[in-house]
């Protein structure tokens, strides 16, 4: 089985606050070993990530907007990349670009670790917030 990593986020506004009337489905995903919490009507595309140190895989990205917050899981293919190299190159695709990072702090969802991150977005575009695990 590939090495696998997936992302979470959500720009302009934290997972946790959600309007009233959002319909909300678990969704889960056996290949990758995650399950996680959306607004219905999610869809999926295949697509190609770019990490941080250019190298490029095959990814799967999982997308709903709903209330003009965008919530998107991508997963990704992390190859021959150790864990450590794979969460580090995730999190440092997120570095730049007019983003003031707020916070970039260890996380773990049951036996898996990885990094969360707080971003205010350029030009008040709001705010993202990330998660990034990887899978073996």
């Amino acid at each position: 089985m590939s090495k696998t990593f997936w992302l979470a986020g959500a720009a302009a506004l934290l997972l946790a606050v959600t309007p009233a009337h959002a319909a909300w489905k678990g969704f889960f995903n056996k290949d990758a070993g995650f399950s996680f919490n959306a607004p219905t009507g999610l869809k999926s595309e295949k697509a190609n990530y770019r990490f941080a140190n250019g190298q490029t895989r095959p990814a799967t990205v999982y997308r709903v907007v709903e209330d003009d917050i965008q919530y998107r899981v991508t997963i990704a293919d992390a190859g021959a990349m150790k864990e450590a190299d794979a969460i580090k190159a995730a999190s440092d695709t997120f570095n730049g670009g007019g983003r003031k990072m707020l916070s970039n702090e260890e996380a773990r969802v049951d036996s898996n670790y990885g990094r969360k991150l707080s971003l205010d977005l350029a030009n008040n575009g709001g705010r993202q917030v990330i998660s990034i695990f990887f899978n073996k």
